[in-house]
Order: C-alpha cells, then sequence, then structure tokens
C-alpha cells in the first residue's frame, strides 16, 4: 500500500469516528448515513495488508458481493428496530432466540432469519471471538 493510499484510508477513517461521534452526541438525526460510514471504516480497517498490491483488474467474487449487500440489508433492518427501542439480543438466553427464529422463518423475512441466526451465532462464540 502507497504511503499516499494509507494517508487517504487513515483520514477518512478519521472523518467517519468524528461522524460516529456526533451521531453519539445526537447531533446528527439519519442513522443511516453514520450507520454507512462505520461499516466503511470497519471494511477498511479489518482489510489484511498485502505486501503485494491486488491486481488494477481484481473483479470482487458474485459471494462476497451478495455476503456485502445483504450485510447492509440485516444492519439497516437493526438500526430500524433499535429505533424501535428493541435490543438485548446478547444477553437473549438461546432457547428463546431459537424459538424466534423458527417463528421468523414462517414469517419468511430473510433478513430477520439471518439476524435471529447471527444473534444466535455471535452468543455461542467464545468470550476472545465475540470482542
Amino acid at each position: 500500500m502507497s504511503d499516499d493510499w494509507a494517508k487517504a484510508i487513515a483520514s477518512a477513517v478519521e472523518v467517519i469516528r468524528n461522524y460516529a461521534v456526533m451521531m453519539e452526541n445526537g447531533e446528527v438525526p439519519d442513522m443511516r448515513a453514520p450507520l454507512a460510514l462505520l461499516n466503511v471504516a470497519h471494511v477498511i480497517e479489518s482489510t489484511p495488508r498485502r505486501k503485494q498490491p491486488l491486481p488494477d483488474t481484481t473483479i470482487p467474487h458474485t459471494d462476497d458481493v451478495a455476503v456485502d449487500r445483504f450485510a447492509w440489508r440485516m444492519k439497516l433492518k437493526l438500526a430500524d428496530a433499535r429505533e424501535k427501542g428493541r435490543g438485548g439480543w446478547e444477553h437473549c438466553p438461546e432457547p428463546v432466540l431459537m424459538t424466534m427464529l423458527r417463528e421468523h422463518v414462517e414469517k419468511g423475512d430473510m433478513r430477520d432469519i439471518a439476524n435471529l441466526a447471527m444473534m444466535i451465532w455471535h452468543n455461542m462464540q467464545p468470550p476472545e471471538v465475540t470482542l
């Protein structure tokens, strides 16, 4: 990664973090824009650094594109639920989440099904994985 690229990423991450602080302080009314920016920051910071740059012709695999698009829709659904005062899944017993998952399969909203599966998976991980 070139120095210019690294500086640009660092600058973008700083802007995103500042925007997140504004959001936490209630200075930003729409939660979707900061959520998008935080998602970008997470992707940038969690992308493994390569010793050799990828060729310019690298095209993301369809799997990766689909997962990214679906994860974004999951996050929007969770943000809408938080705005309605829902939350606490981190401390919800697994059997309760499993029952909710089965009920939502019948309803058919794949975002709800995926979010509940994520919650169950997350809660079953050892503490060092969930940080």
